[in-house]
């Protein structure tokens, strides 16, 4: 996965939250795709975004620098 490789100390899940609920922990999913990118226990976005590799690479561009 070219985006874990630009982004090695990241944790990349796809979660089905039909199938595995807790797994989305206490996040508030109302349409999807929904992101969730933490550092730690700190939660640096939560939200839907459309599925294009580009703004998911600026997006973490932006936050995990």
């Amino acid at each position: 996965m070219a985006m874990a490789a630009r982004f090695p100390r990241a944790e990349f899940r796809w979660v089905d939250i039909e199938d595995d609920a807790e797994a989305a922990e206490d996040i508030e999913v109302e349409n999807f795709p929904t992101i969730l990118v933490k550092r730690g226990g700190e939660t640096l976005f939560e939200g839907v975004m459309l599925p294009h590799h580009e703004h998911l690479q600026r997006l973490l561009e932006k936050l995990m620098t």
